[in-house]
């Protein structure tokens, strides 16, 4: 999970400072003068960032292990490989 780090530190980030923003949004006394129409956006917004943010660093993350395991299990295939007709036991062995 060390190789990850910086990708759940973005998404720690996010999460913070989206929640902060609803927070200080909901705590504080806006007053919009009237133009209640764009009330939603001022929520809409910031959650699909967070959103696009999220979804954007899991597909990261899933990426960066795949390849990993991929290069893992080449190497793994290449020596288990040759391993594997050596050690195998037959009939003629036995």
């Amino acid at each position: 999970m060390e190789r990850y780090k910086k990708y759940r530190t973005i998404q720690k980030a996010s999460y913070i400072v989206f929640f902060l923003y609803l927070l200080i949004l909901a705590l504080s006394n806006f007053s919009f003068n009237g133009n209640v129409e764009y009330i939603p956006y001022f929520i809409i917004i910031p959650f699909v960032v967070y959103c696009i943010t999220m979804i954007t660093t899991e597909i990261l993350i899933y990426k960066e292990r795949e390849a990993f395991f991929d290069t893992k299990q080449s190497q793994l295939s290449k020596t288990n490989l040759r391993n594997d007709r050596i050690d195998t036991p037959t009939l003629s062995k036995i």
